[in-house]
């Protein structure tokens, strides 16, 4: 396999090249050379290989997670990547929904029982307007919070502003 075709492969496949030449007997410095791999991404690839949890590797295999979602539940011990990745899968989480909920989880914070109810909130809301929201209660007060709508350029601004009713200037 030369090194284009191997850069081309899905994830596991790469995980799966890396395997087999290990088992083969080929050091590391011989797989980086043979796949045109750098020091971090052969790094990156093994820790997948060993740490990752069997049933993230099927999800992967089947294209049901991606290399995202992959990278940030590796830092985790198994029995947490299952459990996490189950959440992840229930709620649709983005990648960096999912590396947050790492970060907590590692910092020992878990998360509190509303919060699922700001993320369905969020949800209902995004789909309402048609742009990614994010629903923040203040950490001291859960009487206030933030509401923060993404927006991508002028023209989806006036898409958020004509869906929420709101005019503008001169119109």
């Amino acid at each position: 396999m030369d090194q284009q075709e191997f850069k081309t492969l899905p994830v596991i496949k790469r995980i799966e090249e890396v395997e087999l030449r290990r088992d083969l007997g080929e050091s590391s410095a011989e797989i980086k050379e043979a796949l045109g791999l750098t020091r971090y991404e052969l790094s990156h690839l093994n820790r997948l290989s060993k740490k990752l949890c069997p049933e993230a590797r099927k999800l992967i295999k089947r294209n049901n997670l991606s290399e995202g979602h992959a990278r940030a539940l590796v830092r985790l011990p198994q029995k947490a990547q299952e459990d996490i990745l189950r959440d992840s899968l229930h709620r649709k989480w983005s990648v960096r929904k999912l590396e947050q909920r790492v970060r907590d989880y590692i910092a020992g914070r878990e998360p509190t029982p509303d919060a699922s109810y700001y993320e369905q909130l969020a949800t209902h809301i995004s789909d309402t307007i048609g742009h990614p929201v994010q629903v923040r209660p203040d950490k001291t007060n859960t009487s206030k919070g933030k509401i923060v709508i993404t927006y991508l350029g002028l023209d989806a601004f006036d898409s958020v502003m004509e869906r929420m009713n709101v005019k503008i200037g001169d119109e």
